[in-house]
């Protein structure tokens, strides 16, 4: 039977256990990995499992070590990121700990771009050190993330990303992650960046609970960490614990998005399934976040045949020359607020009560919302 050790096709007899591979190819070794898991004894090997030797102490040979440095990956993920792109917009404490993370898993290019230098007050949350003060970022980051993991293909840019440069930048990319420290930076992004999905993060400043840090979806492509709250005021300092959950839950979803599991990101803050019968009483109006760079989805409620949505606006509209086409119909009530949605033979104008059924493939657009006040809809899509 075939097998994978240490990432090389081996045909072994049948019926070989662990400890008989391992007594025959490597005596020494004390680290047995058998599909991504340590073994603490021995076991039975089955066809296509993929064991991993290791000597502790032993420095490997150049061939064998990235795929040692994998060996604890969950079987068949190194062969998907290593031919992927992350583009990384600011190298802070986001930015350096999201570079380091997707480092150590292996994603095979990682684009970095940052402008600034380190200085003494980075220390506390970002990944550099004392003798880095005065070097630029994009500069140190390459040097660490080399001695992390130098089978990974870093490409740095020591340039503030303004619109006129970020497709020549992160044009490639098939993730981008935003690590900007500043709202209009973030909303600047949002508004020039191309196709490929986003992941954004906004609160995560103070010592507060962990738990409240979560993971919304904003229209398809827009993923944000945090809780859309607690930004760097007086009173609520920027330091690694908070920074760091918010950093690698943007790494998380980053590796998630790659493997093709985007698909149930979306945040459930108060999801439920329609077919849960408890009857606990929520409000539409709870939650709402102080500032949000995109329009906000939250999932209430889903069945097979439907789902329930809060979206919040404040004062966003559809891009320019960007059209909704869904497959579901829509029905939608404007709970408070006011908006403007276009479709190609006219306008609608909503106030608190108005609602609508937009059949599916309608194309349809949100020209407005209220500038002076969050808009709050509740949709239910058919």
């Amino acid at each position: 039977m075939k097998i994978q050790l240490n990432e090389r096709e081996t045909e072994v007899p049948e019926g070989t256990t662990l400890m008989q591979l391992r007594d025959r190819e490597k005596p020494l070794a004390d680290v047995l990995i058998c599909n991504g898991a340590v073994a603490a004894g021995d076991l039975p090997l089955a066809e296509g499992d993929r064991v991993n030797l290791i000597a502790r102490g032993e420095i490997p040979p150049a061939e064998e070590l990235e795929v040692l440095m994998a060996a604890r990956h969950t079987p068949g993920v190194h062969g998907k990121i290593k031919g992927a792109t992350v583009g990384i917009a600011g190298l802070g404490g986001l930015g350096s700990s999201v570079a380091v993370a997707l480092a150590r898993i292996g994603v095979g290019r990682l684009i970095l771009v940052d402008f600034d230098v380190v200085e003494p007050s980075n220390l506390n949350r970002q990944q550099y050190f004392i003798d880095q003060i005065g070097l630029p970022k994009t500069e140190a980051l390459e040097a660490n993330l080399w001695r992390i993991n130098p089978y990974v293909e870093y490409q740095t840019h020591c340039v503030r990303v303004v619109p006129e440069n970020i497709s020549e930048l992160f044009g490639e990319v098939d993730v981008l992650v935003e690590a900007f420290d500043r709202a209009d930076q973030k909303a600047m992004l949002l508004q020039s960046f191309g196709d490929a999905p986003i992941v954004v993060a906004s609160g995560m400043a103070g010592y507060g609970s962990g738990e409240s840090i979560g993971v919304r979806r904003m229209g398809k492509r827009i993923y944000v960490v945090g809780d859309l709250e607690t930004g760097a005021t007086p009173g609520y300092g920027l330091m690694a614990p908070r920074v760091g959950i918010a950093a690698h839950m943007q790494a998380n979803v980053v590796l998630r998005l790659l493997l093709g599991e985007e698909h149930d990101l979306s945040s459930r803050l108060t999801a439920v399934s329609l077919d849960d019968r408890s009857c606990e009483t929520e409000s539409l109006f709870d939650g709402l976040p102080k500032e949000f760079p995109e329009e906000l989805s939250t999932l209430l409620a889903e069945s097979k045949n439907a789902k329930v949505e809060r979206i919040v606006s404040d004062g966003h509209a559809s891009p320019e020359g960007f059209w909704y086409d869904q497959e579901q119909d829509e029905w939608v009530l404007l709970v408070a607020g006011s908006a403007v949605l276009e479709f190609e033979d006219g306008q609608v104008r909503l106030a608190p009560g108005d609602h609508l059924l937009i059949p599916a493939h309608r194309r349809h657009r949100v020209e407005s919302t209220s500038q002076t006040e969050k808009t709050v809809w509740l949709a239910v899509y058919l």
